[in-house]
């Protein structure tokens, strides 16, 4: 069963930043974990911004390591 997931977001990138970033929180990483994706999420495009935010949402939901 899935805790999280993207759909819980709006598509736009800031709402999506956020949530991911809420969830991390929730999940106990810490500020630099967080400042880490954040960095890797914006370092391209919509599609990478996505694609790096799904991969964090798997490894929260325990799907990848």
């Amino acid at each position: 069963m899935m805790k999280y997931s993207l759909l819980e977001s709006k598509s736009n990138a800031f709402s999506i930043i956020g949530y991911v970033t809420r969830c991390m929180k929730k999940e106990g990483l810490t500020e630099e974990d967080c400042c880490k994706y954040r960095g890797e999420a914006t370092a391209g495009d919509y599609h990478e911004l996505v694609a790096v935010s799904q991969k964090m949402i798997d490894k929260l939901n325990g799907e990848e390591e």
